[in-house]
């Protein structure tokens, strides 16, 4: 029927228009991915492939401790913890006693007597001893350096504490999209193409109009659009965990 012809025009008209929008945004992010990468803004990524979804096999405890060993922000606090011990013993060293030994040569020249001695070079020995008497004042240093190293303590677990949240919360980010994800998989699209088929058969037999049609295909596509959406939505989590961690983290097909 030529209202059906037309129905169908209008769908193939809107998503013309969509797929214009999705373009546009698409060579943003292509600009956008040439400056990071430093290449010219007229190069192009090629097509994406749409590949499988991986499964985080890591956890939560395994990914902590990768993050003690491998986050730029908790080495750094763990080598201003070592400066800072060094800085403590130091001071506690400033309350031993100083020795100093000194040695020097003389090159002494040739005189104008007849004394054997007369030009021959010297050498010349000292000892010193220097003995901290102002108690007061190392105390003083002492406990300073021992407040900073218990404040870098105190920063290094507020970091650590706070790498723990993060890596639990984005990693039940990414577990909550796998399981979407194997949801719309497993059920929501082969329902949406089967309700679809079903449709079209219902049609031709003329059990159905062609909105029916209409209604099942916008369902599939809006499902695997979403499919796709989650799939982008856990490498975003995925990528922000890896900040977190510091690291590559291992995934399984």
């Amino acid at each position: 029927a030529q209202q059906d012809a037309l129905k169908a025009q209008l769908e193939i008209s809107k998503l013309t228009d969509r797929l214009l929008i999705l373009g546009q945004g698409r060579r943003s992010a292509v600009s956008q991915l040439n400056a990071l990468l430093n290449r010219p803004q007229a190069a192009d990524l090629g097509p994406v492939r749409q590949a499988s979804l991986p499964t985080l096999t890591s956890n939560p405890g395994s990914l902590l401790a990768r993050a003690q060993e491998a986050r730029p922000e908790l080495r750094r606090a763990d080598r201003v913890i070592q400066k800072n011990n060094l800085h403590v013993e130091l001071a506690r060293k400033n309350y031993w006693p100083d020795l100093n030994v000194m040695v020097d040569y003389f090159d002494i020249g040739g005189g104008s007597t007849t004394h054997p001695e007369d030009g021959r070079n010297a050498w010349m020995a000292s000892v010193g001893i220097n003995i901290p008497l102002w108690r007061g004042k190392l105390r003083a240093a002492e406990s300073e350096a021992a407040i900073r190293l218990k404040a870098s303590q105190d920063r290094r677990q507020d970091l650590h504490n706070d790498t723990s949240a993060r890596i639990h919360e984005l990693f039940t980010e990414v577990k909550m999209y796998e399981e979407q994800a194997r949801l719309y998989e497993g059920s929501l699209i082969p329902q949406a193409e089967q309700a679809l088929r079903s449709a079209e058969i219902a049609y031709v037999s003329g059990q159905a109009d062609f909105l029916s049609i209409l209604d099942a295909e916008r369902m599939l596509i809006q499902l695997k659009t979403a499919y796709a959406k989650l799939s982008a939505d856990r490498g975003k989590s995925l990528a922000r965990l890896e900040r977190v961690v510091g690291t590559t983290i291992p995934e399984e097909e």
